[in-house]
């Protein structure tokens, strides 16, 4: 019995450490140069919101958020810079109604984003 316990709790701590997820803030000039110049090239005139390392079990990933005007994406590259998908971010079409100013609109959809 105390057997079985203590294996049961040894897999507990392995999956914990294998399946675990960290993401850092990165500022746009930390961002790859590969990146940098997929974005200049395919989205001109927009800007970076955010951007973040994704390590999720020993896969990293790059997450960019990229505005213009109303137009949100999130952009995926992998490890190396090579672009993966892209996102579309919606924007709450009540926010002006709320009385939110952008800011307050950025956090909202950033939360929803993060669910």
């Amino acid at each position: 019995m105390v057997k079985r316990l203590l294996i049961i709790c040894l897999f507990c701590l392995v999956s914990l450490n294998t399946f675990s997820v960290t993401k850092t803030a990165l500022h746009a000039a930390e961002l790859k140069k590969e990146i940098k110049e997929y974005i200049a090239a395919h989205y001109e005139d927009f800007e970076i919101r955010e951007s973040y390392k994704v390590n999720s079990s020993g896969v990293i990933l790059f997450e960019v958020t990229i505005v213009k005007g109303t137009e949100r994406f999130l952009l995926i590259f992998d490890k190396e810079g090579v672009y993966v998908k892209r996102k579309v971010i919606a924007i709450p079409s009540n926010a002006k109604k709320m009385g939110l100013d952008k800011r307050k609109s950025d956090q909202i959809t950033k939360n929803r984003k993060d669910k």
